[in-house]
């Protein structure tokens, strides 16, 4: 992978945390406020993951698989809850 998040010439990361122009982006409704938006948004990527973390992320990734569950547990989850 990269060292940094907006390496990744696929991430949403320059659009949302740096104001890099997107024109297949849309910003989220949570996003809305910029302040707001740019600092939620570089927190998700302010902690670095563990081997077995990445592991499983890429695991999913190559078998086209959802990753994660829908109950307050999972870490992916509490993410996406503190964005709203």
């Amino acid at each position: 992978m990269v060292e940094s998040s907006q390496e990744y010439k696929w991430s949403s990361y320059g659009f949302n945390a740096l104001d890099a122009l997107d024109r297949l982006l849309t910003p989220h409704e949570s996003y809305l406020d910029i302040k707001q938006r740019r600092a939620k948004y570089v927190d998700l990527f302010s902690e670095h993951l563990d081997e077995k973390t990445l592991r499983t992320i890429r695991n999913c990734a190559q078998a086209e698989t959802p990753l994660g569950e829908t109950t307050g547990e999972s870490w992916l989850f509490k993410a996406c809850k503190t964005m709203e």
